[in-house]
């Protein structure tokens, strides 16, 4: 499993979660959580990728709309946001 990302929107006290995992087969997948920061509410979404590698480059697409809708990378470490990580 690669380490989950977690982006957070201030603004709207939203957070949005991506990691790539091997299910049980040995298949590649992206699991995607959402929701409200605080609440139980949320949804999750799980979709297969043909391999490592397109699971990458499908967690640089996610963290690229994430920054585009004010999102930021929030880093566990620090407890604080990290709104410069993905700035390529």
């Amino acid at each position: 499993m690669i380490s989950p990302i977690r982006w957070e929107n201030p603004a709207t006290a939203r957070y949005y979660e991506a990691l790539l995992q091997q299910n049980l087969f040995g298949d590649w997948e992206v699991l995607r959580l959402w929701g409200g920061i605080g609440s139980r509410q949320g949804g999750h979404q799980c979709d297969p990728v043909p391999d490592l590698v397109c699971g990458m480059q499908a967690l640089d697409i996610l963290a690229k709309h994430r920054m585009q809708r004010g999102y930021w990378v929030y880093s566990a470490d620090s407890g604080r946001d990290c709104p410069a990580a993905f700035n390529d």
